[in-house]
């Protein structure tokens, strides 16, 4: 869908959302789903009224705090996009115009950055046939996965980078990302993780004010993710991207998988409203929805990075010993199970 046909809207809700830090996620998540600032998919805002973008106010549980929730239909565009027009939302963040015209010659470059193979793997029958089961066997089978969320912590974080650097033949520069990315993927050890990736920077041509689903993900197997070092050496290397030897149809429709997101590298400082103070920022994912083992990266307060873990047969122990955590980051709202 062309960004030329994004319409915005603002809405107040009152007595039909009020939320609480100390409310469960997943209970959070449901009560947000019922009211107007949830956008359905897709599929469903074809020839309707409903926009597919939504600002949203809501009081706090307390009576004295307000809750912001910014939505944007996927149809429209990527983290990137959402991200771009939300940093512009916080007080003192440049504002300025949006490309809204695809340009559809860029994104022809988007399988020689990914790799052939592994950019037409994401749409392939595998995959589809991959998903699919692990969603019929959430809902026939009760295999749900387990909600997570902690901090990263910033000694133990500073502790890792030192320790990849330190490595034989390791980059000069290792980053968050890469220590975040390849600890999730030991913790869970999928057949093949994918890390979602937006395509600013990485295709000459497409500029910051761009919006639109410039995307993908970069694919790694288990040699692949295997150290931070090896995240760093694909993203910094010469294209493809991708790091993996890719099963064939059939072990490929079974094979565990995971995926990692990260939003905070695309939040520009601290959401910043005048004259108040920002508590907590959230994602906002259904967790019902969420068939396999699944990571997101995202600035939760000022100067804190969290994980919101959904994991499928991993225990904590797991992302705790191979993952810079720290506590938890609400025991509220993600009471440990």
């Amino acid at each position: 869908m062309e960004m030329a046909s994004q319409r915005c809207s603002f809405s107040v809700v009152n007595d039909t959302l009020k939320l609480s830090e100390k409310m469960p996620f997943a209970d959070m998540a449901a009560q947000i789903s019922k009211t107007p600032a949830h956008i359905p998919a897709g599929t469903t805002l074809l020839n309707k009224p409903t926009k597919p973008t939504k600002l949203t106010l809501a009081p706090g549980a307390d009576g004295k705090s307000f809750v912001v929730i910014f939505s944007m239909s996927h149809t429209l565009g990527n983290g990137g996009t959402y991200f771009t027009l939300l940093n512009m939302l916080s007080a003192g963040t440049e504002v300025f115009a949006c490309n809204v015209d695809r340009k559809e010659d860029l994104c022809k470059k988007a399988p020689d950055i990914i790799g052939k193979q592994h950019f037409a793997k994401h749409l392939a029958l595998s995959s589809i046939l991959n998903g699919l089961g692990a969603f019929i066997r959430m809902k026939c089978c009760c295999k749900k996965v387990k909600l997570h969320c902690f901090n990263v912590d910033d000694a133990a974080l500073g502790k890792a980078i030192a320790a990849a650097k330190a490595l034989p033949d390791a980059p000069a520069k290792i980053t968050t990302n890469d220590i975040l990315t390849s600890g999730y993927g030991q913790a869970v050890r999928p057949r093949l993780l994918t890390m979602a990736i937006d395509f600013h920077g990485k295709i000459d041509g497409l500029e910051p004010n761009d919006v639109g689903n410039y995307h993908s993900g970069t694919i790694y197997d288990r040699n692949g993710y295997a150290t931070p070092a090896a995240i760093r050496n694909s993203l910094s290397g010469p294209p493809p991207l991708s790091r993996a030897t890719l099963p064939g149809c059939c072990a490929g429709s079974f094979c565990k998988t995971g995926v990692i997101t990260n939003w905070a590298s695309m939040t520009k400082g601290d959401f910043c409203i005048p004259d108040c103070q920002l508590l907590v920022s959230l994602p906002y994912v259904n967790a019902a929805m969420v068939p396999t083992n699944c990571c997101i990266v995202f600035k939760s307060a000022p100067g804190k990075t969290s994980l919101m873990i959904f994991a499928k047969g991993v225990p904590v122990s797991e992302f705790m010993a191979k993952l810079p955590l720290g506590e938890s980051m609400s025991a509220d709202m993600f009471p440990a199970s």
